[in-house]
């Protein structure tokens, strides 16, 4: 087969994923893979993601990247050197991960289930960098490069997602941000501590907490961390959100992943059977075309208050990214187009690379005779850029003068 591959210059982003993959993953408490027996649930749950993955494979996703920057990141991912990129085997295959699996916990549908498998998930957005002598990790920012089916793309996150949703829980009104606060620890810190004490999960009290003093560390080595200020830190939570101990150390963690994997499979599926494009899932943030960045934060608020059953959604921000245009250019655009000459020619593999993925996306809209949509404002495509007043007509038909 490595043969035949090399004869005819098959190369591994060529090729597409089987549509008879199993999508739906349980694994027991040693992380596992658990064979299971299917339920209402299971295949409903099986029938929704086959339905978002053949859209993801229809949609052409791509990071624009010069041939120097793609060989860069690459480089990193795979941790080989930048001249060797070619000689790799795996070469530009990552753009065919695009298809989604969820993974349930513990031998439970209802623990985990979040989505995994799609390459954009698994970009670094911080990489390690030498500064004034001292190893320190920096935003990089790649997904903010990502574009599907041509368009620049926007993100939105939950804000405090799993904190929000315990307050909801217990029936407790979030005032603030909860990683704020929480002893001298910055917010970063906090936000760690906090979700890792969620998470944390042993034989007993003492022994989870020992798990989150070990993972706390871990986490920040790179700044000394001991046992004690780990300690400390721990007690400066249970200090800040006294009404929250019970959910410490409970193991609380994996049951909020399968709320907000529900949030994201509902999200999912509205935007392509409402509104007929994708969204990209990150956990706890999604990615999307910009012109249906108003759209989304409407279905993550309301997917949000139908899940957990409250009458408060949870915040959502805006990912920071350079493609981000001032409201003043919106309305340019809005009033005569684009605003600025995006036609800059391609490098030759990036070239190669766009052209393969949109020939495969259009051999899967074809297959399954999906269209996709790609402007949600209340005016047609054909009024947003048609002559506004009569100021805007420099000629008619009754008067060429």
């Amino acid at each position: 087969m490595i043969s035949f591959f090399d004869l005819y210059g098959v190369q591994p982003w060529m090729l597409s994923i089987s549509s008879d993959k199993e999508v739906i993953i349980l694994k027991d408490k040693k992380k596992k893979f658990k064979p299971y027996k299917d339920t209402a649930f299971t295949r409903t749950a099986r029938k929704q993601l086959q339905h978002i993955n053949r859209h993801l494979e229809a949609a052409a996703i791509d990071l624009d990247l010069n041939d120097d920057e793609m060989t860069y990141l690459l480089s990193k991912m795979r941790k080989i050197e930048s001249e060797d990129i070619d000689d790799d085997p795996k070469h530009l295959s990552m753009f065919t991960n695009k298809t989604l699996r969820r993974v349930f916990s513990n031998s439970s549908f209802k623990l985990h289930g979040r989505f995994y498998g799609g390459w954009w998930q698994n970009i670094s957005e911080r990489e390690k960098q030498i500064i004034d002598g001292k190893e320190v990790k920096v935003p990089v920012r790649y997904r903010e490069n990502i574009t599907i089916n041509g368009d620049n793309t926007v993100e939105l996150d939950y804000s405090s997602f799993h904190p929000k949703m315990l307050h909801d829980l217990a029936g407790i009104e979030m005032t603030d941000d909860p990683y704020v606060g929480i002893g001298d620890l910055d917010r970063d810190q906090g936000k760690s501590i906090f979700n890792i004490m969620i998470n944390s999960v042993g034989e007993d009290k003492a022994a989870s907490r020992d798990i989150a003093i070990g993972a706390f560390m871990k986490k920040y080595r790179d700044e000394r961390m001991t046992k004690e200020g780990a300690n400390e830190a721990i007690e400066a939570v249970l200090e800040r959100h006294p009404r929250l101990k019970k959910c410490f150390f409970s193991g609380k963690g994996l049951k909020l992943m399968f709320y907000d994997s529900q949030i994201a499979n509902n999200v999912m599926l509205r935007a392509i059977d409402e509104f007929q494009t994708v969204v990209l899932p990150v956990h706890d943030s999604f990615i999307c075309i910009m012109e249906f960045e108003e759209e989304l934060r409407q279905l993550m608020e309301e997917e949000y208050i139908e899940v957990m059953k409250t009458k408060v959604p949870a915040g959502i921000d805006l990912e920071h990214s350079d493609y981000y245009v001032t409201d003043e250019e919106k309305s340019y655009e809005e009033e005569y187009g684009a605003l600025y000459d995006s036609d800059i020619p391609l490098d030759p593999k990036q070239k190669l690379r766009q052209a393969a993925l949109e020939k495969q996306a259009g051999e899967t809209r074809k297959k399954y005779r999906i269209k996709f949509e790609d402007a949600f404002k209340p005016e047609s495509v054909s009024d947003k850029y048609s002559p506004q007043n009569e100021d805007d007509v420099i000629c008619t038909n009754s008067d060429s003068t």
